[in-house]
C-alpha cells in the first residue's frame, strides 16, 4: 500500500497532453504524485493553479479482491494498480472470533464490502459511512475487529 496525492483534471479537454513527467501513474483525468513536491512542480511545468478542491489523498495497492462498491470509492490506474480515496473508506482486520462467527460476518459484509487486500493479515476496505454497522455486526458475531489508521 502506498499513500498518494491524486490530482483530478475533469475540466481539463486533453489531459494527455499535460506534460506528466511527474506523476507517478493516472487514469484518465486523474493524476497521482508521489509526493508534495512532484505535485507542485508538475503544476508549475503546465502553468496550473492549486485549487484543494482538486486534490485527494489516495492508497494505491497492487492488488485488491473488488467488492461491488469499489467503484464509487476508488478506480484503476493506466499501470493496473487500484486507488482508494482516503477520506471515504476505512479499513480493518479481523483479531479474533470462532472460525464460524467469522465466515456469517463476512457473509453479511459481502453487501458493503469496498475491496480486501488478500495479503496475511487480511484486511477489508468498507465506506467510512458504514464503518459503526461494520463494528456493531462484529460484535454481534462476538468478533475482534481492528479498524487500521492510515493518514
Amino acid at each position: 500500500m502506498l499513500s498518494c496525492i491524486c490530482l483530478d483534471l475533469y475540466e481539463i479537454d486533453e489531459p494527455e497532453k499535460l506534460n506528466s513527467s511527474e506523476c507517478y501513474t493516472s487514469a484518465g483525468h486523474l493524476f497521482l504524485f508521489s509526493s508534495e513536491s512532484r505535485l507542485s512542480h508538475f503544476l508549475q511545468q503546465n502553468s496550473m493553479k492549486r485549487d484543494e478542491s482538486l486534490i485527494h489523498l489516495v492508497l494505491l495497492f497492487q492488488s485488491l479482491s473488488l467488492g461491488e462498491h469499489f467503484t464509487d470509492y476508488g478506480f484503476m490506474t493506466k499501470c493496473g494498480n487500484y486507488a482508494l480515496y482516503t477520506e471515504e473508506v476505512s479499513i480493518f482486520h479481523m483479531k479474533s472470533g470462532h472460525t464460524d462467527d467469522v465466515e456469517m460476518f463476512l457473509q453479511q459484509f459481502d453487501e458493503h464490502k469496498v475491496a480486501a487486500v488478500n495479503l496475511p493479515p487480511v484486511q477489508y476496505v468498507c465506506s467510512r459511512n458504514d464503518e459503526e454497522l461494520i463494528r456493531r455486526t462484529a460484535e454481534a458475531y462476538r468478533l475482534v475487529i481492528a479498524f487500521i489508521s492510515y493518514n
